[in-house]
């Protein structure tokens, strides 16, 4: 929050499960001073679709807040009730607003971790990560469409209220709304707005009045959020804008700017963020007690509250105040040394093994004398003759002159070199092809169940950028972005690349 510099930030698909909570890598300590600083608020992921995804973590969004700005409750979830500011409990439920589903139960829509609502006083803040595009899978468009209704009948439920609440909608939303914020519609802008999610989110927008901050702002910029980095294509921003800031039209009027943070890296998508005029808010919620109230006992659905934080960490002066300096001064006088003893050599083995070592190399190597022989006495010795075939041989072994010798080590040491590149050459990969920009690809593998799982490809390894067309109008095969280049790994040819240097691919 200080490097954004934000006094509220929204997180979606945070992937922590509650059981990793206190033993993740943040420094939870904010949540145990006195007097606090900030609040945070979370939703976890209880069932996730698959077990792998349950055990890896999956969903889970979260909501953190300057004590600043309080909040007089949160609610995990849409399917229970929405917080009044006042009482501090429930007005009214939301749970007999049954999705229009009937494979889909309601309770199942929360226990996905996807949604957080905060009463922040002036207005609610409604946090969510909304289902994706599940392609082909009938049960997760359900389940996705179920929870677009929810969300419909929370805002629905806020907006009809009396005195109607001001809201803001924010998180990943899953959806591009309409042909600028996507980097490659391909369509018409009539299909293209008939999908189901898009006429949702159409719906929502016109029904309740709700403004669409970014585009608002920046009604020409496509201000995209999200890109696929597997492509590389954040560097040549070609991505979709999924991530949004919906407020209703009072809140709008304290609007003062909005936009997206693309330097900010960390993630497939970007941070998003809006500004408001809340001076006047503020100081209603001080006059009001709010703060006062907030600060003494946290909020129904603070983290504060959670059992791994309640009462479990102190602030150092309190420690200090109880003592707890002296004694562990004179704790770690007194306490023994927690390294543990070394164990005693005992020179009785150490001897043994040496002794041992030393004889086993004594009987292995003979003597000098012992390798020449004995001498034996002269008068022993009889002359021999000696052949003259033997003594022939003997002729031409002296005479082998030392350049021969060379001559023959060198030779055997260039046919072993020779044989050694013949066989790297046998058993090496081909070499990297060459995209239509004559620069080295880069490889993929088929994740997608069907024929080709498994198998390798390569690509050029530019990022993916918009469509480039030439002067005649057709797209340009070879351009500044990604070109048309693709070739299977086993299409790759050794005899070619050694030759050329490159394996080619179809222009």
């Amino acid at each position: 929050m200080q490097a954004l510099d934000c006094s509220i930030l929204c997180v979606q698909e945070a992937k922590l499960p509650r059981s990793q909570l206190t033993s993740c890598a943040i420094d939870w300590s904010f949540l145990s001073q006195s007097p606090p600083t900030h609040d945070a608020f979370f939703s976890f992921c209880r069932k996730a679709p698959s077990q792998q995804a349950q055990r890896i973590g999956y969903s889970g969004v979260a909501t953190f807040s300057d004590i600043a700005i309080p909040a007089a409750a949160s609610q995990d979830g849409l399917t229970s009730a929405t917080p009044d500011l006042h009482e501090s409990r429930p007005t009214s439920s939301i749970s007999h607003l049954a999705p229009p589903h009937d494979t889909v139960p309601l309770a199942s829509l929360d226990a996905e971790g996807r949604s957080i609502i905060t009463d922040l006083g002036a207005f609610v803040l409604i946090n969510v990560y909304c289902p994706n595009d599940p392609g082909d899978d009938p049960q997760r468009l359900a389940y996705k469409l179920a929870f677009h209704h929810l969300v419909t009948a929370t805002i629905a439920q806020l907006r009809t209220s009396r005195p109607p609440r001001e809201i803001m909608l924010v998180g990943d939303l899953n959806v591009t709304h309409q042909p600028i914020d996507h980097c490659d519609p391909c369509v018409s802008d009539e299909q293209f707005a008939s999908r189901p999610a898009r006429r949702w989110l159409t719906h929502l927008l016109a029904t309740y009045q709700l403004v669409d901050v970014y585009r608002t702002l920046h009604p020409k910029t496509p201000g995209f959020t999200c890109w696929n980095t597997v492509i590389n294509a954040r560097r040549s921003d070609y991505g979709t804008r999924i991530d949004y800031v919906l407020v209703s039209p009072g809140l709008a009027e304290l609007v003062v700017g909005a936009d997206r943070m693309p330097h900010v890296y960390g993630s497939d998508h970007c941070p998003v963020y809006v500004d408001l005029k809340c001076e006047g808010m503020l100081a209603e919620w001080a006059a009001d007690g709010g703060h006062a109230r907030v600060v003494g006992s946290p909020p129904i659905g603070s983290a504060r509250r959670l059992v791994e934080f309640k009462g479990k960490q102190g602030t150092l002066a309190e420690w200090a105040k109880r003592g707890g300096i002296e004694q562990a001064s004179g704790t770690s006088t007194s306490r023994p040394s927690s390294r543990a003893a070394a164990p005693e050599m005992r020179p009785s083995l150490g001897k043994t093994i040496k002794t041992i070592a030393m004889k086993k190399r004594t009987g292995q190597q003979p003597k000098l004398s012992e390798f020449f022989g004995k001498p034996v006495r002269a008068a022993a010795m009889e002359p021999m003759p000696v052949q003259e075939s033997a003594q022939h041989e003997l002729d031409q072994l002296t005479a082998i002159s030392e350049p021969d010798i060379e001559s023959t080590s060198s030779s055997s040491a260039s046919s072993q070199v020779a044989a050694k590149s013949a066989w790297s050459a046998i058993f090496a990969p081909a070499p990297i092809p060459m995209c239509h920009h004559n620069e080295l690809c880069t490889s993929f593998v088929v994740n997608k169940s069907g024929p080709t799982q498994g198998r390798k490809f390569w690509v050029c390894a530019r990022p993916v950028g918009p469509s480039e067309s030439g002067k005649d109008g057709k797209k340009q095969k070879v351009g500044e972005w990604r070109c048309g280049f693709f070739l299977w790994d086993k299409q790759r040819s050794r005899a070619n690349a050694s030759e050329k240097g490159h394996v080619g691919g179809p222009k």
